[in-house]
């Protein structure tokens, strides 16, 4: 299908358009270095280079600022910074200053929206002031661009808790915004009010609805289970005196378990921790100990004939799930991605997570769960799509993370998290996914004054591959155990099949441009977070909505960087662009 092109302009034309229309001469070198700082959003399609119409405009008013530019508006401000910063008038009585840098780095987000005009309640002039924040220089004389930037540093202020948070450092998620929060943040906040709500429509781990609990009421949804219980914990609504109360109620429950599982295993534990303690000089000794142990325990599998002692312990809990001992991990996943003694461990967790009557305190030791399992697996970049090979090279890292206390990574994240949710001034409240349940769930509860944040995959990669372990904690209902990842099975719909799976774009492109139009027919706002190196043409897909929809557009954009998988692991450098829809009523 052949998408018409109507609003996007090839940069190689702006020169001429803003001569032709409005008799103003700017220079190309001009146009590429606002392009260079991210004040115009560049967006390509093919070789060829676009700009979005509406940033014609943007252009034009800097082009016309640049004109009417005097150096004495400099002398109110008594400035003596840097000499050598570009200096660039971005409204009539507001000025800024960056330093140049040969690589492309992006201007703060809040500048472009000054620009834009988007923070403005009057045009009331206050005393001179200077700001410094976010490696930028603004001299202003307008009290709406001081008022509006004081909110700014207050964000940023409130943004650097969470980056610093327990949770932040401590989990590793594929896909994840935690580095560029600011960005997303100030994207998306002037379009909305102090009545506004959030919708985190595809949460992954959180990351953006937890930003969101610092600013007004928000509410999470994905299709994986996992996904809800992280983000739950992210918001405000625990304290660290309920946790450390809940973990010593845990606590009785899991020793319980514990001893029950150690009855029949204790010969696998004891010679498990003997050979954690061997002489790793000796490593092709140990390697040979530790492959001999691994092939000595039966897990249980779709895939080969099972002892009929396995197959008939794990077929009568896939018919009740909460047969006692509960020993899903232990037969599932032991030696593939955790220790013996740590799989126990956490199956006699889950164990005292289910004796909690209360649903949403379950949900969040659960979610804590989540995270503890995340951070001890061995994995390859914290996803378990498969098993990290075991031989010579990797036996050391191996073995020292296998002798970690899956019980003390939990406790530690359930107090430490929810110490962390005292500062938070909102709960993430929780809806049921795929994003069509979330929508309806949405709509039910709040009518409009409602922002959509839309960050559905970039890629084709599947994430209920990547993070089946997770799922399977969180479902705990004995799934099948598919080849050497002891996936759950994709055949028999164990597995969330994403629409975005697939390797053709139109399907993909048709996909977004259904999700946005659902989300503008509610009478909701959609921000819409993807990158330059998506599967998507995002000029496809905004030529297709707004075929379809009459709506303003907004469009940011930022430099960042995304961690490419493999042994190897290398930075990729991309645009992340953050595009706001707001249906024209």
């Amino acid at each position: 299908m052949s998408i018409k092109n109507e609003c996007f302009i090839p940069i190689d034309q702006l020169t001429s358009i803003l001569q032709e229309k409005y008799g103003l001469y700017v220079e190309k070198k001009w146009i590429n270095e606002l392009c260079r700082i991210f004040m115009l959003t560049e967006v390509k399609q093919g070789e060829e280079r676009y700009i979005f119409e509406a940033d014609v405009e943007v252009c034009r008013r800097l082009a016309e600022l640049k004109e009417q530019f005097s150096s004495c508006e400099m002398e109110p401000y008594d400035y003596y910074g840097s000499t050598t910063a570009n200096l660039l008038k971005i409204a009539d009585d507001t000025i800024l200053l960056y330093e140049y840098y040969n690589e492309r780095k992006a201007l703060p987000v809040f500048i472009r929206n000054i620009v834009l005009g988007l923070y403005c309640e009057t045009d009331e002039e206050c005393s001179p002031r200077i700001f410094e924040v976010l490696g930028v220089t603004i001299l202003t004389k307008n009290r709406s661009v001081c008022s509006y930037i004081e909110s700014v540093i207050s964000r940023k202020d409130k943004l650097e808790c969470i980056k610093s948070s327990f949770f932040a450092n401590s989990s590793s998620f594929m896909g994840s915004k935690k580095r560029i929060l600011g960005f997303i943040i100030e994207a998306i906040l002037v379009h909305g009010n102090d009545e506004s709500r959030y919708l985190d429509i595809m949460c992954g781990s959180g990351a953006v609805s937890n930003a969101f609990a610092q600013i007004g009421p928000v509410y999470a949804s994905d299709a994986q289970s996992f996904c809800r219980m992280l983000a739950q914990m992210q918001g405000s609504g625990y304290g660290e005196s309920e946790a450390v109360s809940l973990t010593g109620s845990i606590y009785q429950h899991y020793r319980w378990h514990m001893e029950k599982m150690r009855e029949n295993f204790l010969e696998y534990l004891e010679e498990e921790e003997r050979i954690f303690y061997l002489d790793l000089k000796e490593r092709e000794t140990v390697l040979k100990q530790y492959s001999d142990f691994i092939e000595s325990f039966e897990l249980y599998s779709s895939d080969c004939v099972n002892s009929q002692k396995v197959g008939c312990l794990i077929k009568e809990r896939k018919q009740n799930h909460s047969l006692i001992p509960y020993c899903l991990f232990t037969y599932y996943f032991s030696n593939v991605y955790f220790g013996v003694a740590q799989s126990i461990q956490i199956d006699s967790i889950r164990y005292a997570i289910d004796q909690i009557a209360d649903k949403e305190i379950r949900e969040w030791a659960l979610g804590a769960l989540v995270a503890a399992v995340s951070s001890i697996g061995t994995t390859h970049s914290a996803q378990f799509a498969q098993p990290k090979h075991l031989d010579e090279k990797s036996l050391k890292d191996i073995l020292k993370r296998r002798e970690k206390s899956v019980w003390h990574e939990f406790s530690k994240r359930l107090i430490t998290i929810a110490k962390d949710s005292e500062r938070y001034r909102y709960p993430v409240r929780l809806l049921d996914g795929p994003w069509e349940t979330a929508l309806t769930e949405m709509k039910r509860l709040h009518d409009r004054n409602v922002i959509v944040y839309l960050d559905a995959p970039y890629k084709r990669e599947e994430y209920s591959r990547y993070y089946h372990v997770l799922e399977t904690l969180v479902k705990y209902d004995y799934p099948e155990s598919e080849k050497k990842g002891r996936m759950r099975s994709k055949k028999n719909g164990e597995r969330f099949n994403t629409e975005f799976s697939t390797r053709n774009t139109e399907k993909i492109e048709e996909c977004f441009e259904k999700i946005i139009l659902e989300i503008l027919d509610k009478g909701y706002i959609c921000a819409w977070s993807y990158s330059d190196n998506g599967c998507a043409s995002i000029v496809n897909v905004v030529n297709r909505v707004r075929s379809r929809c009459e709506c303003d557009i907004y469009f940011y954009s930022t430099a960042h960087y995304h961690n490419s998988q493999g042994k190897n692991a290398l930075k990729i450098p991309v645009v992340e662009y953050c595009i706001l829809f707001r249906r024209k009523m």
